[in-house]
């Protein structure tokens, strides 16, 4: 079985302006604890040994968006990561390094998803990416009707066999193939003040 343990002393330090924090979801796998900083720094720490521990800095921390919030999913020991920007990153975890880097039409917000060959990403516009994990070329994507008024709100993808499912704060709920990025259906939740 799998144990999580944590020691007191076991913390990320940031040597850096006074103004950093955490500021992305936390994952964990193989012993390690990674997540992003404000300033675009991607740690892995180790959760048994506190002295060891990495980091990757992802971009420049004068990035206009940098207090939007960060995201990054891992599968098959591969991290994407979206950093409040329109570039989405892939690190492999075993070296610790960039494997490569995309720019994409609009800033990513939406929590990205990794299946074995795809990695997926949602932009404040609501377009759906397809990025062939291998090498962050674009496989397909997908302009939905509703468009996003402004950086705030959210929108969610999520992963259901061999459907990617995308919500907008702005009440639309839309499945898509992922193979192809063809809507197979759309709703609409009204949403009342």
């Amino acid at each position: 079985p799998n144990v999580l343990m944590w020691y007191k002393d076991t913390k990320i330090k940031i040597k850096s302006r006074k103004d950093n924090m955490l500021n992305s979801n936390i994952l964990i796998d193989s012993g390690f604890i990674y997540l992003l900083d404000s300033n675009n720094i991607l740690y892995k720490k180790s959760i048994t040994n506190p002295k060891e521990s990495f980091a990757l800095s992802l971009h420049n921390s004068d990035s206009s968006f940098s207090t939007l919030s960060k995201k990054i999913s891992l599968n098959n020991g591969k991290i994407i990561a979206s950093i409040g920007n329109n570039t989405i990153y892939q690190i492999d975890i075993e070296s610790f390094t960039l494997s490569w880097s995309k720019d994409i039409s609009n800033i990513v917000r939406a929590s990205n998803i990794i299946d074995n060959n795809n990695a997926y990403a949602s932009t404040i516009d609501n377009v759906i990416y397809a990025l062939d994990q291998n090498n962050g070329k674009i496989k397909w994507k997908r302009e939905l009707d509703s468009k996003q008024t402004s950086i705030y709100g959210s929108g969610y993808l999520s992963d259901y066999e061999n459907n990617i499912i995308f919500t907008s704060s702005l009440g639309e709920t839309v499945s898509l193939n992922k193979n192809n990025g063809e809507i197979l259906w759309s709703d609409k939740i009204n949403l009342t003040s």
